[in-house]
């Protein structure tokens, strides 16, 4: 016979690991997309400023157009 607290205490388990995997899935997802978006929008900070300078000395074109490509990657 089963005990009827030991039954309750699985679903509760199991709702918190399909609750925390579900606030996972979602954060993974739009973290990536707002931070990319920044990298067009310069919401944070101005991503031109702290990109290192020999790299943008070796890249085509400005630090801001560098920024837009790391953004769409």
């Amino acid at each position: 016979m089963t005990n009827h607290t030991e039954v309750n205490e699985m679903t509760t388990e199991a709702r918190a690991a399909r609750d925390a995997y579900r606030l996972l899935r979602i954060g993974f997802t739009v973290a990536p997309i707002l931070f990319g978006l920044d990298k067009f929008f310069n919401w944070t900070v101005h991503w031109p400023d702290y990109l290192a300078p020999w790299i943008n000395n070796i890249v085509p074109g400005s630090g801001q157009d560098f920024m837009y490509f790391v953004g769409g990657v």
